[in-house]
């Protein structure tokens, strides 16, 4: 049944997703929490909120428990989706905590691995970022990022970059934590910052928007390309009832990203489509209630 495959193909991607966002936080909090109570007993710790490396790691952990009710939302409604704040939210913390996984991999640790994976640093350069990336990949949100997008999703590190540079370069309280002042003077250092932190956002940008367009062509893939309307129609309705009989009544949602390409496939009219959906939920719904309780 091509119900059984939509449902059983976004059930998969929100158990991924799940599992990410809770990985993420939980690996997030014991390694901030092990840093501040290590730089406590040097008390210095609050020179651990001079790297970059914390302060993504404090945003990444508040986005990963944003995502946890959503992610578990969507294991009850076989489809783990957000709106369009949350994704902005989520790309911005993929593109932060991306540009630490980089950073550390491509150039801290060729002159210092440990310090690069070493310790704490294991969890904040690479397990966090990459449960992030993971969990941003499996969301169905059908959220068409721009260039425009990008440039919103770069403030944080923008922000953070003016900080850096007022401390280290016009008032001189803080030491040069990445060497951006060292090898080279600022006025060259950081425009080449900007423009490794843009091209990391444009990349996620587009292999989001990749990913977006896989999921339709996995879709349609389900109907065979013979099929008749009614047959799609059918199962339309099919999923529907399964999400109105399964689903937590005050939270179900209609999947239109998922309706539209469907109709764009094959012709039919998005309302007709939406029709048998809101249907099938409707009468899933009324067989729930009519369900003896347990």
């Amino acid at each position: 049944m091509n119900r059984d495959f939509l449902i059983d193909f976004n059930r998969k991607r929100s158990i991924m997703a799940l599992l990410a966002a809770i990985v993420g936080a939980i690996f997030y909090h014991i390694s901030i929490y092990g840093g501040i109570v290590m730089f406590a007993e040097e008390k210095i710790s609050f020179k651990l909120f001079r790297y970059f490396t914390i302060i993504s790691g404090i945003y990444g952990l508040i986005v990963t428990i944003m995502l946890i009710p959503f992610a578990i939302n969507g294991l009850i409604n076989k489809r783990f989706t957000y709106n369009r704040w949350m994704a902005m939210l989520h790309y911005s913390t993929a593109i932060c905590t991306s540009v630490v996984f980089i950073f550390a991999l491509c150039f801290i640790s060729f002159y210092d691995p440990i310090l690069a994976f070493g310790g704490y640093n294991f969890n904040l350069h690479f397990v966090c970022p990459v449960m992030i990336l993971v969990a941003f990949l499996h969301v169905e949100s059908a959220t068409h990022f721009t260039v425009r997008d990008s440039l919103i999703c770069i403030i944080p590190i923008i922000i953070y970059s003016l900080v850096y540079f007022y401390n280290v370069v016009i008032v001189h309280n803080w030491e040069d934590l990445y060497n951006f002042n060292t090898y080279l003077p600022f006025y060259i250092s950081m425009p080449l910052i900007y423009l490794y932190v843009f091209l990391i956002a444009d990349g996620l940008r587009r292999l989001n928007n990749v990913k977006n367009r896989y999921v339709r062509k996995s879709l349609t893939r389900a109907w065979k390309s013979d099929v008749d309307e009614v047959s799609i129609k059918i199962d339309i309705y099919g999923l529907g009832r399964y999400v109105g009989l399964h689903g937590e009544s005050n939270s179900i949602n209609m999947n239109f990203d998922v309706l539209t390409t469907i109709a764009d496939a094959y012709d039919i009219k998005l309302e007709e489509l939406a029709n048998a959906y809101t249907k099938g939920v409707i009468d899933g719904e009324n067989e729930k209630q009519k369900q003896p309780e347990k």
